[in-house]
């Protein structure tokens, strides 16, 4: 009788200690842990300062992602938002909207727009690189010329 009192209350109390047990490691305890909650595409000033007005939907897709939403009725509306709960209780929100006409970027607004010095206009000017016609020389290796 006394091994099976002793038997129901250890095991009584491994599981009590089991259900209030400190929560993940570095935690302040059970209830004291928080994670951080993102939702949507993440976006910055960065990223929206690299649009432009004539860029495709692929240059677009390839610079911010897909888009949050996507209307069947107004395929030339993407709309993107993002917002984020840290475990501290601050809360970042941001919300854009793109247009679109045949395909090309016409349109931003939002909480982001492109920075008046960032080029808004037009793409960033391209390095032009030369390369050589080598078809104009004559003779080779195995031409036999000099």
């Amino acid at each position: 009788m006394q091994k099976l009192l002793i038997t129901l209350l250890c095991s009584a109390s491994l599981t009590m200690a089991a259900c209030s047990s400190p929560g993940p490691a570095g935690s302040a305890g059970a209830l004291g842990y928080r994670p951080n909650i993102q939702q949507g595409n993440m976006f910055d000033q960065e990223m929206v300062n690299k649009l432009y007005p004539g860029m495709s939907k692929a240059q677009v897709r390839n610079l911010m992602g897909t888009p949050v939403l996507t209307d069947a009725f107004h395929q030339d509306r993407w709309d993107y938002y993002f917002s984020l709960l840290k475990s501290n209780g601050e809360y970042e929100e941001r919300r854009m909207t793109l247009y679109f006409s045949e395909g090309i970027l016409v349109g931003i607004d939002g909480d982001l727009r492109p920075a008046p010095g960032e080029s808004p206009l037009g793409p960033p000017k391209e390095q032009v690189i030369k390369v050589p016609d080598y078809r104009e020389r004559k003779g080779g290796l195995f031409s036999g010329g000099s």
